[in-house]
């Protein structure tokens, strides 16, 4: 149910609106030679069944020149001190380890993963 969940949301991109704080977040694919799709999956934490809402942010379709793929997000004020998670996905079914951290004000405004493994699990 969550692997459908996630490709459905890869052909339904959404944009998180507002002028909040905005995080960077940046990785370097090292098991996919050319991925067709990379992306974010981001939602806030506690999950709660029926009422979180995961969003879903594409990446470019190419690296930049440091191998890096980038991709910035706007996250609202009033999510400020709450605890997001996320991970990375490629090509639809590749997945990348959960990883959380605290929205704060004055935080690294960038997030490098170098070297993520998309290959944890797999949707069937």
């Amino acid at each position: 149910m969550f692997s459908f969940m996630l490709f459905h949301k890869a052909n339904a991109q959404q944009n998180i609106p507002g002028n909040g704080h905005k995080v960077t977040f940046k990785v370097k694919i090292s098991d996919i030679a050319t991925p067709d799709t990379v992306a974010i999956i981001w939602l806030l934490l506690p999950y709660e069944e029926g009422k979180t809402v995961e969003q879903l942010s594409v990446f470019p379709k190419t690296p930049g020149t440091d191998g890096l793929y980038q991709q910035t997000i706007t996250f609202p004020d009033s999510i400020m001190g709450k605890t997001i998670g996320y991970l990375y996905t490629a090509n639809g079914n590749k997945y990348d380890i959960f990883r959380t951290f605290v929205l704060e004000e004055n935080q690294a405004e960038e997030r490098i993963e170098s070297g993520a493994m998309l290959t944890v699990w797999q949707a069937k």
